[in-house]
């Protein structure tokens, strides 16, 4: 009985001593994982004012990166006035189309950073918005046939409420995009 006893009690030690080092493993892992969290919070604190950052100099940068395309646009113009064939109309339109095409990709770009930078904030209102998509079908109905496409928006009375100027770029975007890239029509 005596000899049972010593082999419990060298059993019940090895087990002790087999526990313990899985509690000092446990807590070794869980004060590194502690100062990975710690690690990655700070990394993320780091690239978040990064991205913040970033967004606010292109929204104050917006005038100075809107400047030098607003000079092309002119002398673009300037230069469709000038040319008279056919092939140098069609070629400066072209050259046109492509520096419209960078003007609505620099505003979204900048729309974006400005609403990282929170310097753009909305402001929420309920709205008819068939009011809205009449102000903006017309020109929409003109860009449309010059692609030989047919656009219908239907203006039925819904209100929302959001902010109508964001709204508003919003589809603008949809329906430059829609019309550009679409080769049967558009139906909104």
């Amino acid at each position: 009985m005596g000899f049972g006893a010593i082999v419990y009690l060298a059993a019940t030690f090895a087990f002790c001593l087999n526990l313990y080092k899985v509690i000092i493993q446990s807590l070794k892992l869980q004060y590194e994982n502690l100062d990975l969290i710690k690690d990655l919070q700070e990394q993320k604190e780091v690239a978040d004012k990064a991205n913040r950052d970033k967004s606010r100099f292109l929204a104050s940068a917006s005038h100075d990166l809107r400047q030098p395309l607003h000079a092309v646009n002119l002398f673009t113009e300037l230069l469709s006035q000038k040319l008279t064939s056919p092939s140098q109309q069609q070629d400066i339109g072209n050259i046109q189309q492509g520096l419209q095409s960078l003007n609505e990709l620099l505003d979204v770009l900048l729309d974006m950073s400005r609403l990282d930078a929170d310097i753009v904030h909305a402001n929420r209102v309920s709205f008819d918005i068939s009011s809205l998509l009449e102000k903006i079908e017309p020109p929409f109905q003109h860009d449309a046939s010059r692609y030989q496409l047919s656009l219908h928006i239907d203006k039925t009375p819904y209100t929302v409420f959001s902010d109508p100027l964001l709204l508003e770029r919003v589809i603008t975007n949809l329906l430059v995009n829609a019309i550009r890239y679409t080769k049967q029509g558009v139906h909104f």
